[in-house]
């Protein structure tokens, strides 16, 4: 692409490319998200989000902000298998079965559920809908 002198922006580039760069700040749509629920009367929260190596920059960042407003929880990290892309209906499947297996656990502490991203959203509340739960009345 390099050589064919088309105008490239890369967006939310995780790697150092050589090429002009459009990214987001999460911080405060994710500040706001997490008081919106404190406001609510939610304490304890389930992260819904990839598992890796280690927490994604978005997990950090949504764990230091709960600490901030003093939110406890705990977390459902789904494994994605080698070669499959966040961001396809896959990722719906994937999310949706971990979080069942989540709701069918005794014990459950948490009042609200946070996703790493919209796909992440839909395949958790696919799994709440399917366990006969109602948002925003039940989770």
């Amino acid at each position: 692409m390099r050589h064919a002198r088309l105008p490239i922006v890369v967006v939310d580039n995780v790697q150092d490319v050589q090429r002009p760069c459009v990214r987001f700040d999460p911080v405060p749509g994710l500040r706001d998200a997490l008081k919106h629920l404190l406001d609510l009367g939610h304490r304890k929260l389930l992260w819904v989000g990839p598992r890796d190596a280690r927490p994604t920059s978005r997990e950090s960042t949504v764990y230091a902000l709960a600490f901030e407003f003093g939110l406890t929880g705990s977390t459902c990290r789904i494994e994605m298998p080698v070669g499959a892309r966040i961001g396809t209906s896959q990722t719906h499947d994937l999310v949706e079965a971990a979080v069942a297996d989540v709701l069918r656990q005794p014990g459950r502490d948490w009042t609200a559920l946070v996703a790493y991203s919209d796909l992440f959203a839909v395949g958790a509340l696919r799994a709440v809908g399917r366990a006969g739960w109602r948002v925003p009345e039940d989770l």
